[in-house]
């Protein structure tokens, strides 16, 4: 198997992510940072979270950032649509070039700056039997410093 085509193709799923995420904020220049989590096998979720100014914001509160952002059914929609297509490419992907799947993805990402940090979790955040789907989510989300 050709490492480099997988990297390469594990780099585009990333920036289709990151694409997709600003394209939910009409790529706005008021996005500080863009926490994004994905849980990847058996269990599937996903979040995201926005920063602007110190202040965080889940993906359907983004109007609070700009009243001009919809946050419409059709537009959760669009933006659930396309993240999990890519969250089950991201596996496809992983299994295609037979490498262990990852539990959790988290990226964080500065459009301003284009910093961008990706980390893969192999350990399942659910591995004990009274967790939730999203304690993942929230446990990164804790580690940062972010609360609500």
């Amino acid at each position: 198997m050709d490492y480099n085509e997988f990297d390469t193709l594990l780099q585009n799923h990333i920036k289709n992510l990151l694409e997709i995420s600003l394209d939910y904020t009409y790529n706005s220049k008021n996005i500080d940072n863009i926490f994004i989590y994905c849980l990847i096998g058996q269990n599937k979720y996903f979040d995201i979270i926005y920063q602007n100014n110190d202040k965080y914001f889940e993906r359907h509160k983004i109007y609070l950032i700009n009243s001009n952002f919809l946050v419409t059914d059709d537009r959760q929609d669009w933006l659930i649509q396309k993240i999990v297509n890519e969250r089950n490419s991201i596996e496809s992907l992983f299994k295609k070039f037979e490498r262990e799947v990852p539990f959790e993805l988290k990226i964080i990402y500065s459009p301003k700056s284009g910093k961008l940090d990706v980390k893969f979790n192999y350990d399942d955040p659910l591995k004990n039997e009274d967790s939730a789907i999203g304690d993942g989510f929230r446990s990164w989300i804790k580690s940062l410093g972010i609360e609500f």
